[in-house]
């Protein structure tokens, strides 16, 4: 279940690029995470280091497209 919980916010993102596309997706990733992260610290009291790498890529490479608008990216 630990493993599931973890992988959600990619799954989710592969969803919405499949019916919605990339900037969705990337959307969805972002806020999924983000709000993974914070019901975590909630919950546990303290901050998962492996979700926070994820919010960090997440936030850095899905920024980058949002911002360029370049789906490479």
């Amino acid at each position: 279940m630990q493993f599931f919980y973890e992988i959600f916010p990619v799954f989710l993102f592969f969803i919405a690029f499949k019916f919605y596309g990339i900037y969705v997706a990337t959307v969805v990733g972002i806020v999924t995470t983000f709000i993974q992260v914070i019901v975590n610290r909630l919950w546990l009291g303290n901050w998962d280091k492996k979700q926070l790498i994820t919010l960090a890529v997440f936030l850095i490479f899905g920024g980058m497209t949002l911002y360029f608008h370049n789906p490479i990216l």
